[in-house]
């Protein structure tokens, strides 16, 4: 994702106020390691808006979930775009949530679970739709989109353990169904040890 302006955000329930900021803390190798871009294709993205409906599926093995959560949020929110996390399971959200809010000030991520008063912000984690006129959606747990969700977004990223037989069945099944509907997908993969691109199907019509 290209620069984008700096934008501040108000943190509620008595935060301070912070600002996104580039690239997060702790975000394994991405962007640090030449090549390494976190889905970035140089010659096909160099506008955040470009390729509407792009579907990257990231498949672990090095970095934590949380870790690949924050380097996307934290591109996105400097670009100005609202995201939606969407998962499967309300509980582990809310540990989500709360992991989220433990971060260094310099780059604050505004967010809140679906359902409470402050769900206006530009990061919303949920189980339903979208809530926060979001242009990405992250799903994770193994939680699914439709194609014509696919279609209205900008970017769909899909973040799934590659440790875990399930959800690499799960993410191989939406790579088959999603690209077999004719909509535009790139597959990331980390266990090199830095972020490589091992599959891409363009979009086309069916």
């Amino acid at each position: 994702m290209g620069a984008g302006p700096r934008n501040r955000y108000v943190r509620t329930r008595g935060r301070t106020r912070g600002r996104t900021r580039g690239r997060t803390r702790g975000s394994c190798t991405l962007g640090r390691t030449r090549g390494c871009t976190l889905g970035r294709d140089r010659g096909r993205d160099r506008a955040i808006g470009h390729d509407m409906g792009m579907i990257l599926f990231y498949h672990l093995t090095r970095s934590t979930e949380e870790q690949t959560l924050r380097t996307i949020l934290a591109r996105a929110l400097g670009q100005d775009w609202r995201v939606m996390i969407r998962g499967t399971q309300i509980a582990a959200l809310r540990r989500l949530d709360a992991r989220l809010w433990q971060h260094p000030a310099d780059s604050f991520l505004p967010h809140a679970v679906e359902g409470g008063a402050d769900g206006d912000q530009p990061v919303l984690l949920g189980l339903g739709p979208i809530g926060n006129a979001a242009r990405g959606v992250i799903l994770i747990e193994g939680a699914v989109v439709s194609e014509a969700e696919v279609q209205a977004l900008d970017r769909v990223w899909i973040v799934f353990d590659g440790a875990d037989p399930d959800r690499l069945n799960a993410a191989r099944s939406q790579w088959k169904h999603l690209t077999g509907a004719g909509l535009a997908a790139q597959y990331w993969s980390e266990e090199s040890g830095k972020w490589e691109k091992k599959a891409e199907k363009e979009a086309r019509s069916t």
